[in-house]
């Protein structure tokens, strides 16, 4: 098949060949279908932080050979990055950021919006709470979507018009929708927003693996003022995020943190601000390795594999979706889009008729070995919604949460693909949906823990202290 062709060309992860224990049979070899929460390393990536590593030394503080070089790759690792979303080099400032969600709220510190002076946030309407809730004080307006994740890009525009002289503005949606898939048409939310004034900010968590991505635009008005995406889901999870915006814009006012790195100059009492945007805004010792790690993920992504191929690649993973899934007695998919990639990234989120989502996820994992995410996928309103419901139900789940009964949530269960997955892949889930279908019965194989996880009845516990312990062959003793 085309996709097993295109597939076997994609560089390797670390850990594809791992195997894991069933409840069913013998070690099954372990199915990653969770690249929408977290992908794991690029074998290539993994290889450059040892590189990195092996001669690390202090980022920007530092005379001796180690430090220069660390300071060395680690601008030509920003630049990287700035290169793989097409922002423009002489005005973008990179903010290093611990994940997504710091960068929204570092934004949110940087901007000063305030409701009180006029100033609006509009949001779309199937947003992750990391993009949501940091704009809560705001009382942001919300763009309707349909069932599929489309935007209404029509009320967009007749809201912001009649907005025009009443406070600034930004409009803060996300690239790719982590519940549907859906793509979101940024170039034209951009387009309509700078019309009329205001500022646009993307959440890229999701999109930046998967799709390219143009700051700069067509020239059209349809640039993109700030953007930010992690390192952990594109296939480098060592733990940094960006923020990129226009300098002018993230560096015109105090910076949000203040300290080592920030100042040119401090006596007893006063200190001059760093005259570099870089330092103004990038406070201490920055994630130099999680830098590294997404600057050689971006160089694979972008020049070695090719996002157009990457988009072939999801097609093909989505038709095989398209061919089976619909067939699947009981199965309700949720804003499938014609499974076409250009309008979605390859992630299925669906519910099974007598499963419980946990349950349902559970038995994907210890039965067949494949790995999902399960529950409201941090869009409890869009979730609610198509599930179909009322505000009644939602408000009665939320008591049951609040009082400690977190089996009473509502939510779905997403398999999300990436570069590792094949159509093979998508069949095999395809096959354990339709076996699980039939074995309702094999529910009495699980029981609830303390959190409201269904596990299966005397699963051992994960040998955390074997994991720690630091055999005396592996530590290398200094001499005395």
């Amino acid at each position: 098949m085309l996709a097993t062709r295109l597939q076997s060309h994609f560089p390797p992860l670390v850990g594809q060949d791992r195997r894991v224990p069933t409840i069913l049979g013998p070690e099954i070899e372990y199915l990653d279908a969770d690249a929408a929460a977290t992908t794991r390393p690029l074998e290539i990536v993994q290889e450059k932080v040892i590189e990195f590593l092996a001669a690390y030394g202090s980022v920007h503080r530092g005379s001796g050979a180690n430090s220069r070089w660390s300071t060395e790759i680690f601008t030509a690792a920003r630049q990287a990055i700035v290169e793989l979303v097409d922002a423009d080099p002489r005005h973008t400032l990179l903010c290093v950021t611990s994940n997504t969600t710091a960068a929204v709220n570092k934004l949110r510190r940087k901007l000063d919006l305030r409701a009180a002076d006029g100033d609006t946030v509009f949001l779309s309407e199937f947003e992750h709470s990391s993009n949501d809730l940091p704009w809560r004080s705001l009382n942001p307006v919300r763009i309707p979507a349909g069932d599929d994740g489309l935007l209404d890009l029509d009320v967009l525009e007749d809201r912001l018009s009649r907005r025009q002289g009443k406070g600034r503005v930004l409009v803060a949606v996300t690239g790719a929708s982590n519940l549907t898939g859906a793509i979101t048409p940024i170039g034209a939310i951009a387009g309509i927003t700078h019309r009329y004034g205001g500022l646009v900010f993307v959440d890229a968590a999701q999109l930046a693996g998967h799709r390219a991505i143009s700051m700069r635009g067509s020239g059209q008005g349809d640039h993109l003022d700030f953007l930010a995406f992690p390192g952990h889901k594109m296939y480098a999870p060592f733990g940094a995020g960006v923020l990129l915006g226009d300098a002018r814009l993230l560096a015109a006012t105090e910076p949000d943190e203040i300290g080592g790195g920030t100042v040119d100059f401090v006596t007893i009492e006063q200190y001059d601000l760093a005259s570099e945007p870089f330092r103004r805004e990038n406070s201490g010792t920055p994630n130099a390795v999680g830098i590294v790690a997404m600057a050689v993920a971006a160089q694979v992504l972008k020049h070695k594999i090719g996002f157009a191929a990457i988009a072939r690649h999801e097609q093909e993973l989505l038709d095989a979706a398209r061919q089976r899934f619909p067939r699947i007695n009981g199965l309700c998919l949720l804003g499938e889009l014609d499974y076409s990639a250009k309008r979605k990234c390859a992630i299925l989120s669906f519910a099974l008729d007598g499963h419980p989502h946990a349950l349902l996820a559970s038995r994907l994992s210890h039965e067949f070995g494949i790995g999902v995410r399960h529950g409201h996928l941090c869009q409890f309103a869009y979730v609610a919604r198509l599930l179909g419901l009322s505000r009644g139900e939602v408000e009665a789940i939320r008591r049951d949460v609040r009082a400690g009964h977190r089996e009473a949530m509502y939510g779905v269960v997403r398999a999300s693909f990436g570069i590792s997955n094949s159509v093979d892949d998508v069949l095999r889930i395809a096959d354990a949906l339709e076996e699980i279908a039939a074995s309702a019965d094999r529910r009495q194989l699980y029981t609830r823990n303390a959190a409201g996880e269904w596990i299966p009845k005397g699963l051992p516990a994960v040998d955390t202290a074997g994991f720690f312990h630091l055999s005396e062959a592996r530590i290398r003793h200094a001499p005395p």
